[in-house]
């Protein structure tokens, strides 16, 4: 009897550890972004873990209500999407293989691989994933998380997009180059800011503002609320972004413009003039 119990346990506590190892949360962790965005830099600190009555644990950062990510009893990582929750690293897939994800009603294959990079004066072992939007494969967005240290670079296909850790606190202890209070801009708010210029013609900005880290989706509607491009799909921290738009392959007219994060959405118009 004993034989099997442990037969049974031994598999479920290294694929639970492993969520563990590649995303470490303890209270007060901390991780100090720089964002290529803007040239700025931000915190993210996980200020309560719940744990629920099957040993999951919902992780919340920046005194946020609602949890961002859930390590689940199978060792993986779910991520809080409006009221979805959604498979978002999966540690038993191996190197080389893939899993499928719908996010926001968009389905994503999910490749993974397994690679080793130089973190705060260490060779450590990672975990690659790129999400590949199956409508339109050049719609890639990448995130790298590693043993030790968790989630530290995110990149998207927007490009020159490219948030990177420059530091972090786990467990109390502290690595990397770490910000004062001074350093950090809190964001009280999400917000979608009107394009400029509006009308335009070959090209328009738009920007948006997080309060807390979330998976950002932006989308482009016609005048009749039909989809024509999704230009922004990416995991960003607190902070404010802009997204230079192109025009290439509208027809001129009123379209519209849509943000999703968490659970806020925002709709902006505007008009192109050819």
């Amino acid at each position: 009897m004993k034989l099997t119990i442990l037969f049974v346990l031994i598999p479920y506590f290294l694929f639970y550890s492993q969520g563990i190892d590649y995303f470490p949360a303890h209270m007060d962790d901390t991780w100090h972004w720089y964002t290529s965005t803007g040239d700025s830099t931000y915190k993210s600190t996980i200020t309560r873990l719940t744990v629920l009555s099957d040993s999951s644990i919902d992780i919340y950062y920046n005194e946020s209500n609602t949890p961002r990510y859930r390590i689940s009893n199978d060792g993986n990582v779910y991520q809080h999407l409006g009221t979805s929750l959604v498979l978002w690293y999966d540690f038993s897939v191996s190197p080389g293989d893939t899993f499928q994800v719908v996010i926001y009603s968009a389905p994503y294959y999910v490749i993974v691989d397994s690679t080793e990079d130089f973190l705060f004066g260490e060779n450590i072992t990672i975990r690659t994933f790129k999400w590949v939007n199956q409508a339109n494969p050049y719609w890639v967005s990448h995130q790298r998380v590693s043993k030790k240290y968790g989630l530290y670079k995110t990149s998207s296909f927007l490009g020159p997009v490219n948030d990177y850790v420059i530091g972090c606190i786990i467990g109390g202890r502290g690595y990397g180059t770490l910000l004062s209070v001074n350093d950090e801009t809190v964001f009280d708010n999400y917000y979608l800011k009107q394009n400029y210029p509006n009308p335009f013609n070959s090209s328009t900005t738009i920007e948006y503002t997080l309060k807390s880290s979330s998976n950002v989706i932006i989308k482009i509607y016609n005048s009749l609320g039909e989809e024509i491009k999704e230009i922004e799909n990416a995991f960003r921290n607190p902070g404010s972004y802009k997204i230079i738009f192109s025009s290439s392959g509208l027809v001129s007219g009123v379209y519209y413009y849509k943000l999703f994060a968490e659970d806020y959405q925002e709709t902006k118009k505007f008009i192109y003039l050819k």
